[in-house]
This record gives structure tokens, C-alpha cells and sequence, in this order.
């Protein structure tokens, strides 16, 4: 008596996903997660330095520099994608830290990037350096012997 074959054997095609198309199917779902991680942690960063006090006061002063704003026009908006950083020694009341920013700006007339060096000390944040790059010129705000150099 003839046993019976399995249905696989019996000249059906097989059904469901290939042993490759699982791998890939894998192997996109982790590129899908690790690329969501990865930008969730960008945001996160670039909001962090977004909210720091060297940032604001960076883009206050430029906003209200003569020369700025005969060249960039008014107002000052920052743009995407501020590069650099702001780090602290972990006190955050009355501690030390040190920022160094590049900060990509636009106004009706042209953009720029202001560029800002400052130091927090015991709480205080105060501005060392600041800047602003149009093109092939830059402005410097601070330290400055003449307003605008």
C-alpha cells in the first residue's frame, strides 16, 4: 500500500516567504528602528542646545548689532541644524560650563552663521567670543576694540 506524500511533494508550490525575503524583511525592520533611534537622539541634542543660554544670547546681541542688521535685515531667524556644543559640569544652578555654537541664521537681506564662544561661571553664563560669518565676510561682535570689526 502506497503511503501518502506530502502535500509539498505532491507537485504544489510551496506557500509564505522565501528564507531570504524573512532575512531582508529583518534586516529593514532594523535599519527602520536603528534610523528612527538615531534621529530621535539628533532632535533631542540639537533641541537641547536650542534651549541653552549661549544660544539665546548669541542670536539677542547679533539680532541687535547695527552692523548685523544693515547686512542681514531684520529679524534674525535662526535656521536648522545649530553645530557644536554646550557642556556643564553637571551642576546645573551654580556651575561651570563652556559653549562653542554655530548657529545658522537668515534675515530678508542675506543669511549667515553667528558663531559663539562662552563660559559659565558659578551660574553665569557670559558671552567670550561672537560673531557673524555673511559669505566671505565676517563681523566681529565680541571681543571687539570698535563696534563691528
Amino acid at each position: 500500500m502506497p503511503s501518502a506524500a506530502p502535500a509539498s511533494a505532491q507537485g504544489r508550490p510551496r506557500r509564505g516567504i522565501p528564507l531570504w525575503g524573512t532575512v531582508l524583511l529583518c534586516l529593514l525592520g532594523f535599519l527602520v528602528l536603528m534610523a528612527a533611534f538615531i534621529g530621535s537622539a539628533f532632535y533631542s541634542i540639537q533641541g537641547s542646545v536650542r534651549r541653552s543660554q549661549p544660544y539665546h544670547m548669541a542670536l539677542a546681541q547679533a539680532g541687535q548689532a547695527t552692523c548685523v542688521t544693515k547686512r542681514l535685515g531684520t529679524p534674525l531667524v535662526p535656521r536648522r541644524f545649530v553645530v557644536g556644543s554646550v557642556s556643564h559640569d553637571g551642576n546645573q544652578t551654580n556651575g561651570n560650563g563652556y559653549s562653542d555654537l554655530e548657529i545658522p541664521v537668515r534675515g530678508p537681506l542675506a543669511s549667515g552663521r553667528v558663531h559663539v564662544v562662552a563660559r559659565e561661571t558659578d551660574g553665569t553664563w557670559t558671552i567670550e567670543y561672537l560673531s557673524v560669518r555673511t559669505g566671505n565676510d565676517r563681523l566681529l561682535l565680541l571681543p571687539a576694540a570698535a563696534p563691528c570689526q
